[in-house]
């Protein structure tokens, strides 16, 4: 992770509401997989700590959830998730304990997450637990600075 260059769909300010967020940058991925049969989707949430990526995210959890398995069922299809996280420029697979994990290159080009714990889901509920349990495993930095005695 810390060598490779990674190309962004989009990007989006503090003015866009999880909303039109939500429409410009998750719809056209469930479209895709409803038109597209065996196709995979990311939702890649990139910036600085405490800028919003997991608040901005969390909001899409369920409707996330509900609307995969709606394209799943339309393609009699099977719902797998995995949850990683890239903290420190590593990866951490969130449904292994927040194991490392290495992110490789593709003969085709196509970015790998290998050794990943890969979970099937019959439904949203499943989803998000499985969500739940990765969130607990995440890599978090609190930052608080407290004046020393020579500030006084």
């Amino acid at each position: 992770v810390q060598n490779h260059g990674f190309g962004f769909d989009a990007a989006f300010g503090e003015e866009c509401s999880n909303d039109q967020l939500y429409m410009a940058a998750v719809e056209p991925l469930l479209r895709k997989m409803r038109d597209t049969p065996n196709t995979s989707a990311t939702v890649f949430a990139y910036g600085q700590t405490g800028s919003g990526k997991t608040y901005t995210i969390s909001s899409f959890y369920s409707q996330i959830s509900t609307d995969i398995f709606k394209v799943a069922q339309d393609l009699e299809a099977t719902v797998t998730v995995r949850f990683f996280e890239v903290y420190g420029g590593k990866a951490f697979d969130l449904l292994a304990g927040g194991a490392h994990c290495l992110v490789q290159e593709s003969a085709k080009g196509e970015v790998c997450v290998v050794g990943l714990t890969e979970c099937n889901a019959a439904n949203p509920e499943i989803v998000c637990g499985l969500i739940t349990v990765g969130l607990g495993c995440r890599k978090t930095c609190l930052l608080y600075t407290s004046p020393s005695p020579r500030d006084s």
